[in-house]
């Protein structure tokens, strides 16, 4: 009889599977060596601090641009308003501004004009700039020799001591508020600056074949009364190669610049100081008298300019 408690018999196991033989290891080799890193850039250098600005300057020390109008003394032909001393002549006539007599035999010798606009019409008597008289006062770039400068002092005291409303600024752009009369209404703020350049290329020739000094820009919009133009920004650029070592002919070129901020373009009087064609070294009595009348100043201002330094 079988014991159902007896153990089963004992099962022989599998032998074991022997491991794998040992992988014979690689030779050795060296490690790689480190790549030397890169060597530092040097830190670039701080950029500098920008200079210190120059002065402020209003007009770009550059050739003056010429104006929209293109209205250049001795280029252009244009309306024209004729101006006895003291009496404003009804009759408009087209001539040149720079010879009146010759264009004109039949205008009356004393006769003076004025400048018109990108339209065609004339400044207005008495208030060439709008309103009547206008402080003005000249800039003259620093590319102008000072031996020219001194000359363009030297007629702006000599329109002051006529009682004109102009002043010059120094070489360092600074100028003398107290040195313009202001009409009621009107302050530092309101003075028109003009520039004086110089141009030492090859100069133009007026349209009659004649050297030309100076040449004249000028811009201007329509008037409120529809029938002028006001002026709203003047220029002068000296021509130096007619003028070099002519101090006699750079004080004649800036008595133009100085008439045209009075609205007045030229004359054919035969004792007038203004026009290239003038052997007078000084304003005349006419001039003045024509320039008070045409600016609107008559002689307001003389009580103020006459006895005021520049600077």
């Amino acid at each position: 009889m079988t014991d159902s408690w007896s153990a089963p018999p004992w099962t022989n196991s599998p032998p074991p599977t022997p491991p794998p033989p040992p992988t014979t290891p690689p030779p050795w080799a060296a490690p790689t060596p480190w790549t030397a890193a890169p060597a530092w850039n040097a830190a670039p250098p701080w950029n500098a601090a920008p200079p210190t600005s120059a002065p402020p300057q209003y007009w770009s020390p550059v050739p003056p641009k010429r104006s929209r109008t293109g209205l250049i003394i001795g280029v252009c032909v244009g309306v024209v308003v004729l101006l006895f001393v003291g009496v404003l002549v009804v009759p408009v006539v087209l001539a040149r501004n720079q010879s009146l007599v010759a264009q004109n035999p039949n205008v009356s010798n004393g006769a003076y004009a004025t400048f018109d606009g990108p339209t065609g019409k004339p400044f207005p008597t008495g208030r060439p700039w709008g309103v009547a008289c206008q402080p003005v006062r000249l800039t003259v770039e620093e590319h102008v020799p000072d031996d020219v400068y001194a000359q363009v002092v030297t007629v702006v005291k000599e329109a002051r001591a006529d009682g004109i409303n102009v002043t010059v600024e120094d070489r360092a752009f600074n100028w003398n508020t107290g040195s313009l009369y202001y009409p009621a209404g009107m302050t530092a703020d309101n003075v028109q600056r003009v520039g004086i350049f110089v141009n030492n290329g090859a100069p133009d020739v007026t349209s009659d074949g004649q050297p030309e000094h100076v040449k004249l820009g000028w811009d201007a919009t329509l008037d409120a009364d529809g029938q002028n133009e006001d002026m709203t920004d003047a220029q002068g650029e000296l021509q130096m190669a007619n003028l070099i070592g002519d101090a006699v002919g750079q004080r004649r070129a800036v008595r133009e610049v100085i008439a045209l901020t009075q609205g007045v373009s030229g004359t054919n009087d035969s004792g007038s100081g203004l026009g290239p064609g003038s052997t007078h070294d000084r304003f005349s009595a006419a001039d003045i008298r024509a320039m008070k009348q045409m600016s609107g100043c008559g002689n307001a201002p003389a009580s103020v300019v006459e006895h005021t330094p520049i600077s």
